[in-house]
């Protein structure tokens, strides 16, 4: 069979991303925050220092870079402090503004994006990627936030150390940025003696999510689980800053990474709706081993004494009694009629679902050979956005070969309904624990409920409407999660107004307005 398939996709959406260019005239600009008489009431921004993970550090449109360091909701808001009291905000500056990293010349993290007019699509920033994790840069800086840092990382001692990037207990932008290889993160935080301090209490959930919803459910519990992580931390902070600022944590199924692609995005006409039903149900065994639908539909067949190829067929060989009552197949696993449903892999001419791996599915070990855990999505399933560049390419140049439609896309590109649940659960966990851990006098943000404003309403500040639609909404940048240099405006915003509540400053009168602030970087800066 010679699949001919024709992927479009997307593309109402992605013609309208045309219109999406920078929205300023030099988005590397920093904004520096208009002239006011600034009052930090009871707090003291004297030495104001950053602790925590990716949407701290300036982590935008999938990578690390200069302009979005630049625009981190801290240095926004050290921007603010700077005329209350504040101090000089250091930051553990990357090399360029292509992104991406590389330990001894190997790239392990790539480029931004951009968005190109050209594919209509997000696609890698131009340029070398020259940030690398060797080349060390020692701190200690007032922004220690970095890229994919667990809440427990924050005490972990070995995690600044370079011999630890070969096995994985060390990051590298801390590894490049750690005032020396021995020293924790929460190290380099306190020997400043900050005055203040904001907590971004870890990657755990995003990090789980945007990986798929792994078969291991993040650890809450345990020595090296998230509990013991914010614990560590909020307690150090708590014997040695006077004051602070400590975030819930959002919600990654709720972003536009898993609220963009539709769960049946795959446009199919009869023809080729009708090819691929041939090849899930066949039947002929001139044509290979038998369909996949056909052998989960066995696990159902009373009586059945194996397969024959009755009439060049494969089919159930006959039964030898006239018994009325369906039996289970002895030689497959028994699993329910609802789960061959749900596995059944059926194709229509239109829009159809995407092909998946399963881990949840039962596993079904048959004659032939392990069935595979694979079915369609359904309407309760996200699919990442990260998976519709990859919907619909041929693999090994091979036409009967396009992944999503005849090959299952893998479990990371998928969270399935079971694993939002589990997400939810947990995330609903940690931030109850957050929040009662948050020491008396200091202020609690809920950074969590932001993001459920954006998605759910949208959010209207300095004439702008933010909503969660992926590049067009404003506050999620071209990787769907992290939020853009305006989203980053925004939190510091909200936040300036939760620290002049409990302090008594003026923080919010500093001038910084949203619109100052680009939704995305082009390409070459």
């Amino acid at each position: 069979m010679i699949m001919k398939f024709k992927y479009i996709f997307f593309s109402v959406l992605l013609f309208s991303l045309t219109s999406c260019e920078t929205d300023v005239e030099d988005p590397t600009a920093v904004v520096p925050p208009a002239p006011y008489v600034g009052d930090s009431g009871s707090a003291d921004f004297s030495s104001y220092v950053s602790l925590g993970a990716s949407n701290a550090s300036g982590f935008m449109d999938n990578s690390l870079f200069i302009a979005g360091q630049l625009n981190s909701f801290p240095n926004i808001l050290a921007g603010a402090m700077s005329q209350a009291g504040g101090g000089e905000f250091t930051q553990p500056y990357v090399a360029d503004n292509v992104g991406g990293m590389t330990v001894a010349g190997q790239e392990i993290a790539g480029e931004r994006f951009f968005f190109s007019t050209q594919t209509f699509l997000p696609q890698g920033a131009s340029g070398a990627i020259t940030t690398e994790a060797l080349d060390f840069q020692p701190g200690p800086y007032s922004n220690m936030s970095f890229p994919f840092v667990s809440a427990i990382h924050m005490v972990a001692p070995g995690y600044g150390d370079p011999s630890g990037l070969q096995t994985g207990t060390a990051n590298p932008w801390f590894v490049r940025a750690a005032s020396s290889p021995s020293a924790r993160i929460i190290d380099d935080v306190l020997t400043q003696s900050p005055s203040f301090v904001t907590l971004v209490p870890g990657d755990d959930f995003n990090q789980w999510a945007l990986f798929g919803g792994p078969t291991e459910e993040v650890e809450l519990g345990g020595q090296f689980g998230m509990v013991a992580g914010v614990q560590a931390v909020i307690g150090a902070l708590a014997a040695n800053v006077p004051a602070g600022v400590i975030t819930t944590l959002p919600d990654p199924s709720i972003t536009a990474t898993y609220n963009t692609v539709p769960w049946n995005p795959i446009p199919l006409d009869e023809a080729t709706a009708a090819q691929l039903n041939g090849v899930f149900n066949n039947t002929d065994p001139s044509l290979g081993a038998p369909g996949y639908n056909v052998i989960l539909q066995l696990t159902q067949v009373p009586c059945l004494n194996g397969i024959q190829a009755a009439g060049g067929n494969f089919v159930p060989a006959a039964c030898d009694d006239a018994a009325s009552v369906p039996i289970p197949n002895p030689l497959f696993e028994a699993i329910s009629a609802e789960e061959v449903a749900a596995r059944t892999v059926v194709y229509a001419a239109g829009n159809n679902p995407v092909l998946i791996l399963d881990e949840n599915l039962t596993a079904i070990t048959t004659p032939l050979g392990d069935l595979p855990k694979i079915r369609h999505t359904n309407e309760n399933d996200k699919v990442s956005f990260g998976a519709s560049i990859l919907l619909g390419t041929v693999l090994n140049n091979d036409p009967n070969q396009v992944w999503g439609v005849s090959v299952p896309a893998g479990d990371n590109w998928i969270l399935t309904a079971d694993e939002i649940d589990t997400l939810q659960s947990q995330l609903a966990a940690a931030n109850d624990l957050i929040s009662s851990s948050v020491p008396d006098g200091w202020a609690l943000f809920d950074l969590a409920g932001l993001y459920e404003e954006v998605v759910t309403t949208g959010v209207t500040m300095d004439t702008f409407t933010m909503t969660a639609d992926y590049a067009l909404g404003g506050f999620f940048g071209l990787d769907g999660y992290y939020p853009t240099a305006r989203g980053n405006a925004l939190i510091a915003k909200r936040m300036m107004a939760a620290i002049d509540a409990v302090w008594g400053s003026n923080l919010s009168e500093s001038g910084v307005n949203i619109g100052d602030f680009p939704t995305n970087f082009p390409d070459g800066i």
